[in-house]
């Protein structure tokens, strides 16, 4: 075995870690210095992103079709976009893999997602305030909006804690046995913050429905809404942390990071454009130019905020980890296989 193909150290075989094991792997091994944790490395991140949330509105009323810097105005407000999506999947996965108890990452969560959506509100009252005083958009509308985020937020999170619970992953620094102690186990406290924010979550939608509404139609909204949620953070999220925290060759990574998106935007591209030429074919809207720069620039935003941030976790020691099995210390394997750390049962 060579120190260059296994370049981290893998997880300890004990609680407390001694220099020096396992030797093979030592010289390789160069993380950033300790006192950043996951959840600031996500804040920062997103306290950055949220000047995208504040200009989204200002540069989209700033663009005009025909104009000269219509199409990057486009791209910009697009990536913007895609950067909020993006914001969700990492509130995310600082409820399920950030350290302390549940309902302390429940409140860093909401009051992250507060602040983005403070900025977003800005930018838009910035560009829309005139039309705010004199607009006859009904209120109920945006309560249903606001209440629904909240089951949206719990669809981001269904694939995250799958892999979390059944498939043993953790986000991690390999060393630091004390933060494993405290998230390896999922409390019945855990399982009853849970339990009440599920049935909150859902008495909030109901709350929402607007005294008009359909039943049958309002909730098969939120449920294709939900499921598309659900879709992209396991087709797509789930992927784009394996490609950057589980592969030992990052370069290898940001290839398959890289062909993921391309693979994504592209596919979409394909079918909105089939589906548009079908559903209008007297012409109007978006051409397929237009079609194609916003949908690249979605992918666009969404990975690059995705993936950097997991990158940046990268830099600070942080490595996709799983306890499935004792099988491979016990033969003297490496507790590494297929890019991902398996770190033997405790």
């Amino acid at each position: 075995m060579k120190d260059s193909d296994y370049p981290y150290r893998s997880p300890p075989m004990a609680r407390e870690w001694k220099p020096g094991w396992p030797p093979e792997q030592l010289a390789g091994d160069a993380y950033a210095p300790p006192g950043i944790s996951l959840l600031g490395i996500v804040a920062a991140v997103l306290a950055i992103s949220s000047i995208g949330n504040v200009t989204l509105f200002p540069v989209a009323d700033a663009v005009n079709p025909g104009s000269p810097g219509f199409i990057l105005g486009l791209s910009y407000v697009c990536s913007a976009a895609g950067a909020i999506g993006a914001q969700a999947a990492l509130l995310a996965m600082v409820v399920v893999w950030g350290s302390g108890s549940l309902w302390q990452r429940l409140i860093w969560k909401w009051g992250m997602a507060a602040v983005l959506f403070l900025a977003w509100g800005l930018g838009f009252a910035m560009t829309e305030w005139s039309w705010l005083q004199t607009s006859q958009f009904p209120p109920e509308e945006l309560v249903v909006a606001i209440l629904g985020l909240p089951l949206l937020s719990l669809a981001c999170q269904a694939a995250p804690w799958l892999f979390r619970i059944y498939f043993r992953w953790r986000i991690e620094r390999p060393g630091e046995d004390a933060a494993i102690a405290r998230t390896e186990t999922i409390t019945i406290r855990d399982f009853l913050v849970g339990t009440i924010l599920v049935a909150v979550t859902m008495a909030a939608v109901r709350l929402g429905k607007p005294a008009d509404a359909d039943e049958t139609g309002y909730w098969a909204g939120w449920s294709i809404g939900a499921a598309a949620a659900a879709g992209i953070a396991l087709l797509y999220v789930i992927p784009v942390l394996y490609l950057t925290l589980g592969i030992r060759d990052t370069r290898r990574g940001v290839l398959g990071v890289a062909a993921l998106a391309f693979f994504v935007a592209a596919t979409a591209v394909a079918t909105m454009i089939g589906l548009l030429r079908w559903i209008n074919a007297g012409g109007g809207g978006p051409n397929d130019k237009e079609l194609a720069v916003m949908i690249s620039s979605l992918v666009f935003g969404f990975t690059a905020t995705l993936a950097g941030t997991l990158w940046i976790a990268r830099a600070y020691g942080y490595r996709l980890v799983t306890s499935r099995t004792e099988l491979h210390s016990v033969q003297g394997e490496s507790p590494f296989k297929d890019g991902l750390q398996i770190r033997p049962t405790l």
